[in-house]
């Protein structure tokens, strides 16, 4: 990460794909690796533009010149007062992410010149980043260890402290009490 820390249009996180809707704020084709689920899927036909990379939520970091960039873009800022009006918050899945890295790609093909050819996007190795499913072993979803980055989906302040047991003091994983810690399952 030492190289990174001067790049002015830098993006890093646990780096995914998909494609997005920003009219019906629906994502389509999620992929870690590029566009191709996508295509397999048929997203431009349901009216996604082509997948973006995006910074997934566990993890966004992102350059002061391309969060002033894209807090300031009139595009964003339309898009920002229709989602307001329009989405049910309590019924959304919660894609801000999504479209961010959407509004950053449209930023990148208009010219914007806080995302220009050199819009750097970094990505987290995955084996650093975690969901913390206390009950559940796939996938992003591990016990935490020391060697993570970004542990994301602790739902309350004692969850923090049951990480803190677990990788601090190096007590045992408990499943049953991570859940009634973390306010996950």
């Amino acid at each position: 990460m030492g190289r990174l820390h001067c790049h002015p249009r830098l993006v890093y996180g646990l780096i995914a794909w998909v494609g997005y809707n920003p009219y019906t704020f629906v994502k389509c084709g999620y992929s870690w690796r590029g566009n191709g689920a996508w295509s397999k899927y048929g997203c431009g036909s349901r009216g996604a533009h082509e997948a973006s990379p995006f910074p997934s939520g566990m993890l966004q970091i992102l350059s002061w010149e391309v969060a002033i960039a894209i807090a300031h873009a009139p595009a964003v800022q339309a898009f920002v007062r229709r989602a307001t009006a329009r989405v049910n918050h309590t019924l959304w899945d919660k894609s801000e992410d999504v479209a961010m890295g959407h509004w950053l790609m449209q930023m990148a093909i208009s010219g914007s010149p806080a995302a220009r050819d050199d819009l750097m996007f970094a990505s987290l190795e995955p084996t650093r980043g975690h969901n913390l499913g206390c009950r559940k072993s796939a996938h992003l979803y591990r016990r935490p260890r020391n060697a993570s980055v970004a542990i994301h989906f602790v739902k309350r302040p004692e969850g923090m402290g049951y990480l803190y047991s677990l990788l601090r003091e190096q007590r045992p994983h408990a499943p049953r009490a991570c859940s009634r810690a973390a306010g996950v399952s």
